[in-house]
C-alpha cells in the first residue's frame, strides 16, 4: 500500500469518527398557539376569518394584528411565549376599561381573551361572536370588573376616571376599588363645587357626575365632569 492512500485511509477514518462524536443540533420546534393557529381554529369552527393590517400602535410591547371574523374586527396580539402573554394580560384592569396606567374610553364593551402566547380583543356587543371565541380561548378575562358589576354606561370614560383617580389618591390598586353609585349632576362651576380658595374656577353649570365608591369598607365621593377630563375626590 502506498503512502498515499495509507494517509487517505486514515483520513476517511477520522471524519467518521469526528462526524459520530459531533452533538446533534435538536431540529427547532415550530412555537404553537400563534395568531394562524387561532385563524386556522376559528376556520375550523364555521367561521369566516380575514387576516388584516398589523397595528404598530400597541397597548402592550407586540403590535396587534388585525382580523375579521364573521364580518367584526378583532384584534390579536401574539407574544414570544405565554409567560410575556401572562404578564401582559395582568395589566388588564377595570373591567377592561385600563391597560397599564392608561385610561381607555372604549366606544363599546371590550372583551379581552388571553390563551397560550396570545391576547384577543374584541370591542362590541355580538354575543354569538363573543362564545365562538369563547369557544377558542377560553371565558373573557376582563368579565369581572373592579367595580362589582359595572354596566357598560358606568364604565364610561368617567367611572373609569373617578376609579383610577380614587386608587391613585389613595395609594392603592383599580381591583381594591368598588362601584357604588353614579348620578348625573350639574356641577355650579367648572371646579364640580370643590374649588380651593386660590382657584380660579369658571362660574357655569358643568354637566358631570358624582360617583360614590368603596374602598375597604369606606365611601368616598368622585366628582366628574362629562368626559372624566375632569375628576374631583371630596375630602
Amino acid at each position: 500500500m502506498s503512502i498515499r492512500r495509507y494517509d487517505l485511509m486514515i483520513l476517511l477514518v477520522m471524519i467518521v469518527v469526528l462526524s459520530a462524536c459531533a452533538p446533534n443540533t435538536p431540529a427547532e420546534i415550530p412555537q404553537t398557539g400563534g395568531v394562524n393557529q387561532l385563524v386556522e381554529s376559528l376556520k375550523g369552527a364555521g367561521a369566516q376569518v380575514n387576516l388584516g393590517e398589523t397595528q404598530e400602535d400597541s397597548f402592550f410591547s407586540v403590535p396587534g394584528r388585525q382580523i375579521q371574523v364573521n364580518g367584526q374586527n378583532v384584534t390579536v396580539f401574539e407574544f414570544a411565549d405565554e409567560a410575556a402573554q401572562k404578564a401582559a394580560a395582568a395589566t388588564i384592569s377595570g373591567g377592561g376599561f385600563i391597560i397599564g396606567t392608561t385610561a381607555v374610553d372604549w366606544i363599546d364593551t371590550p372583551h379581552f381573551w388571553a390563551k397560550d402566547r396570545l391576547i384577543a380583543l374584541y370591542v362590541g356587543k355580538d354575543q354569538a361572536l363573543i362564545d365562538l371565541i369563547s369557544k377558542q380561548m377560553g371565558e373573557v378575562v376582563n368579565a369581572q370588573a373592579p367595580s362589582g358589576g359595572m354596566n357598560p354606561t358606568e364604565q364610561a370614560a368617567y367611572g373609569t376616571a373617578a376609579i383610577y383617580a380614587l386608587a391613585q389618591k389613595l395609594g392603592t390598586t383599580v381591583d381594591q376599588v368598588s362601584f357604588v353609585s353614579a348620578e348625573a349632576v350639574e356641577w355650579t362651576d367648572s371646579c364640580l363645587g370643590l374649588g380651593g380658595p386660590a382657584e380660579s374656577c369658571l362660574q357655569a353649570l358643568t354637566p358631570g357626575y358624582r360617583v360614590t365608591l368603596n374602598v375597604q369598607g369606606t365611601d368616598y365621593e368622585v366628582r366628574t365632569d362629562e368626559t372624566g377630563s375632569v375628576v374631583r375626590i371630596k375630602e
